[in-house]
């Protein structure tokens, strides 16, 4: 699954995410809580039939949309991207 879809899938779920540039921190300004974080994960290992290791729910990987998109889609290319 190619970038701009993980990016139009996050914010599907996370409809509050259109229109903040992808690069902006999410956690601590307020624009994501703990459960929109249960809400987006839930989200990607369902639709894109993935699972997210425990050790892989890192503030790296999540700390923007951009870095949630990049570490799927990296994660969808290792895995065979059985999200396509």
């Amino acid at each position: 699954m190619d970038r701009a879809a993980i990016v139009a899938l996050i914010e599907k779920h996370l409809p509050q995410l259109r229109g903040v540039p992808h690069d902006t921190p999410l956690h601590g300004g307020g624009l994501i809580d703990s459960f929109d974080y249960v809400t987006i994960i839930e989200a990607l290992e369902s639709e894109l039939g993935i699972a997210l290791a425990p050790e892989e729910l890192t503030d790296e990987n999540f700390l923007s949309v951009d870095t949630i998109a990049r570490f799927i889609e990296s994660k969808c290319a290792q895995h065979g991207d059985r999200g396509a």
